[in-house]
């Protein structure tokens, strides 16, 4: 029982991705530790758009504000959901919730 806890736990560990924030590229795409990462379950206006163009801006300031180590991880599935499409990740700045933060400002719709 042991050993399968510890596996899953480096199992869990393994598909997570930490690394610098190199650049936003617009609000729900960065390039992290060289890696192109779509933030997952957010829909924004599109790029080019006053309000994509303020996402991504407003996600800048945040990652120059707070700092721009980042974790990616899958997104959570819980009981009764499919896995994810694997297109997306759930990513964090010192605990921050990214995609929620967007959603939380306005900067971005929940899927």
């Amino acid at each position: 029982m042991r050993f399968l806890i510890a596996f899953l736990l480096l199992m869990g560990t393994a598909w997570a991705q930490t690394g610098t924030i190199e650049r936003v590229i617009d609000g729900g795409t960065i390039v992290v530790a060289g890696e192109r990462v779509t933030i997952w379950g957010i829909q924004l206006p599109e790029p080019g758009t006053e309000r994509g163009d303020l996402a991504s801006r407003r996600l800048g300031m945040l990652v120059d504000t707070i700092g721009d180590r980042a974790v990616c991880r899958p997104p959570p599935v819980h009981a009764g959901q499919t896995a994810p499409d694997g297109l997306g990740r759930q990513c964090f700045i010192s605990g921050l919730d990214l995609g929620g933060w967007l959603v939380d400002y306005r900067y971005a719709e929940e899927l």
